[in-house]
């Protein structure tokens, strides 16, 4: 039997091995554990941290690496605990703190390029062709309020869209999102090379709790489950199956100033009503931003702070 070897950590089946993997070209690690069934199986990839500051699938990976074991897969999973661990070291919320850019906007990234890029390229070419299906845990980040929900990829080939729908559609999450944003995103890049990808976000406002990591820990074992990996104990029954949402809209900033939101995530929103105000530093009304549709906000800034360009508000149209 072939060990299955990233950067310079070996596994053979059977074998639970963890240790840092460098990313080329920095002073940059990432903690990875990969954990080896003793029969052959799909192998799938799950990470954590892209964004440094959503709490809560940080903690549940860092656990899931401690409590899985060989003996409850039938195949090979690769667990990145962190994706920017200097990020979490500096509490920052979405930026790579060596170039201040935004990690999940940069895959596939570039060997010759700034510390963003040089981790999305090692993990593009060192992780992806290892894995046969791939999750992203995420959070709200420090200002977001935001409804536990599920991202499955749509921008490209129909039996990768498909896999991925099916992936997600094992969770406990209230929406299912299939996406058509750009690319420049992990699970994004992901499907397009062929690998079923999503991504599942669950906690808010920078915030962790107990609670929330068991719920993300129990569905990352339904996912594994799903197709074929995990073989352990069933976690507790769902109180959520997915639902699919028809459109997926967003307000951006059309000023910088101080947001004063009329809603929160998981809130029904109605098409034509305002989602709050944004006011100058003297109380001057600026601009009043709209609903297109009727639906739900998904998250959304719940920060006294709005810039120009950034997101305010995240909503979706009503369910299949």
């Amino acid at each position: 039997m072939c060990p299955l070897t990233i950067g310079k950590l070996k596994a053979m089946p059977g074998e639970t091995v963890s240790g840092p993997v460098r990313v080329p070209g920095t002073g940059l690690a990432l903690p990875v554990t990969i954990i080896r069934g003793e029969k052959a199986g799909p192998a799938a990839l799950i990470s954590a941290g892209i964004h440094p500051s959503e709490y809560v699938g940080i903690a549940a990976l860092q656990e899931l690496a401690e409590e899985l074991s060989p003996a409850d897969l039938r195949g090979d999973l690769i667990l990145i605990r962190l994706m920017n661990p200097t990020g979490f070291e500096r509490r920052a919320r979405s930026a790579v703190p060596e170039d201040g850019k935004n990690l999940n906007r940069v895959f596939p990234g570039s060997p010759a390029g700034t510390a963003s890029e040089r981790i999305a390229h090692a993990v593009s070419s060192e992780f992806f062709p290892r894995a046969a299906f791939y999750v992203d845990l995420h959070s709200g980040d420090a200002c977001e309020s935001l409804v536990p929900m599920i991202f499955s990829a749509g921008k490209c080939e129909p039996r990768v869209a498909s896999a991925s729908r099916e992936m997600a559609e094992a969770a406990d999450a209230r929406y299912l999102v299939v996406s058509q944003w750009p690319s420049g995103q992990a699970y994004g890049h992901a499907a397009a090379s062929g690998i079923p990808a999503i991504l599942l976000e669950r906690g808010q406002l920078g915030l962790w709790s107990r609670e929330e990591a068991e719920l993300c820990k129990a569905d990352v074992r339904r996912i594994l489950a799903r197709i074929g990996l995990y073989r352990g104990a069933a976690p507790p029954p769902r109180r959520h199956r997915p639902r699919r949402l028809r459109q997926v809209g967003q307000l951006e900033c059309p000023a910088t100033g101080l947001w004063y939101p009329e809603r929160t995530a998981g809130d029904r929103v109605r098409s034509g009503r305002p989602a709050g105000e944004i006011r100058d530093l003297y109380g001057k009304l600026l601009a009043v931003p709209k609903f297109a549709f009727d639906g739900v906000i998904l998250y959304q800034n719940e920060s006294l702070s709005a810039v120009e360009g950034e997101s305010l508000v995240t909503y979706g149209g009503d369910p299949e």
